[in-house]
């Protein structure tokens, strides 16, 4: 476990294992309250790997897979009331390129627009693992995206992104 993954623990343990959702890649991956949802062939097949000594997720752009879902456990969000939720994320991510990195997640209302409202920052272009926290405001997560998923991580124009964990916190 890579120092950053031990501090993001850290950060989230004293919350209590199950006031918190999260995946991790790995051999196998970790999946806690929420799950890796592959929608093959339409847009989500990404590519397990390691790098940098991480194993993590890659976009794969080059076959049209330029997004990473994931699907929320209903039995986990029932725990924490109803929609709409205020959801944090934390994704731990490699920060390659200065493009965007986006988490387009399901939030209440109806269409497009708010199956897959985004929320994105810049990455700086380290070339180092990262994590980043970001709030999710209107959080429904009724699997209203592909493959019955409820946010996906989208690769921006800088190429594909890889993705070693998610961390979720209502």
């Amino acid at each position: 476990m890579t120092v950053l993954r031990v501090l993001v623990w850290l950060a989230l343990a004293p919350q209590g294992a199950e006031d918190i959702a999260r995946w991790t890649a790995g051999e196998p991956p970790v999946e806690q309250n929420i799950r890796l949802v592959r929608s093959a062939p339409v847009d989500g097949d990404p590519r397990s790997e390691v790098h940098l000594a991480v194993h993590c997720l890659r976009t794969d752009s080059a076959s049209n897979n330029g997004y990473i879902y994931f699907d929320v456990s209903r039995q986990w969000l029932r725990r924490h009331g109803h929609p709409p939720y205020r959801v944090e994320l934390t994704v731990e991510y490699l920060d390659e390129g200065t493009d965007s990195l986006a988490v387009q997640y399901d939030a209440i209302g109806a269409g497009l627009e708010a199956n897959f409202r985004e929320t994105a920052w810049r990455k700086t272009g380290t070339g180092r693992w990262r994590a980043h926290t970001l709030e999710l405001p209107d959080a429904e997560f009724s699997n209203a995206q592909q493959g019955q998923a409820d946010f996906r991580l989208a690769a921006g124009m800088d190429g594909d992104e890889r993705i070693a964990g998610v961390v979720l916190r209502v």
